[in-house]
């Protein structure tokens, strides 16, 4: 994959990469159910994801913020609750 912010919706290595992504949620907990609910979720973040490239005119989208104009995508993990990235 290349840069956070040229992700397409066409990009051949998503499905495979989700794929991975399912199947070791579900061999680590030995249930497809959980697979279902991980795909779901994936497809979710996906779909915020590429909703945020495809808006983007003024600034470039990365994986962190920095002082080159760069608008993060993730956040570092810290000690609060999970949530998604906005």
């Amino acid at each position: 994959m290349g840069k956070a912010g040229e992700l397409q919706d066409t990009d051949a290595e998503m499905p495979g990469g989700i794929d991975c992504i399912v199947a070791r949620a579900e061999r680590a907990l030995g249930d497809p159910s959980v697979g279902a609910l991980v795909r779901q979720m994936l497809m979710e973040r996906r779909d915020h994801w590429l909703a945020r490239v495809h808006n983007q005119t003024y600034q470039r989208l990365g994986y962190r913020d920095d002082a080159q104009g760069v608008v993060g995508l993730l956040t570092q993990p810290g000690s609060g609750d999970w949530a998604s990235c906005t």
